[in-house]
């Protein structure tokens, strides 16, 4: 049976299942999934925060919002708050398979 991939699980979940799933990905799997994790943390991620600041700054300006109202400081912003959750999210994971068989929990 195939390991499920840490961020695509639902819920939270225990340490001692977290720790079951790291075993299972295997020497090759805990390889592979700290590249992945790797290619997440640079260009992706800053993609997508750059992306959505932008959206952001665009809807403002097609939408008419005067330049001194606060969402123009803020909307673009607003995509700052799931990078930083994603970044603790993969950053986590990435230590517990770099710290592999010693269990930080």
């Amino acid at each position: 049976p195939q390991a499920p991939i840490f961020d695509l699980g639902v819920g939270l979940r225990d340490p001692t299942s977290t720790y079951e799933l790291v075993d299972a990905y295997g020497e090759q799997g805990r390889r592979f999934y700290f590249y992945v994790s790797a290619w997440d943390f640079c260009p992706y991620m800053l993609g997508y925060v750059i992306t959505g600041s932008l959206l952001g700054a665009l809807a403002c300006q097609k939408g008419g919002m005067p330049r001194h109202s606060p969402v123009w400081h803020y909307l673009p912003l607003s995509s700052l708050v799931p990078w930083s959750f994603d970044l603790l999210e993969n950053f986590s994971y990435t230590t517990m398979i770099l710290a592999h068989p010693t269990k930080l929990v």
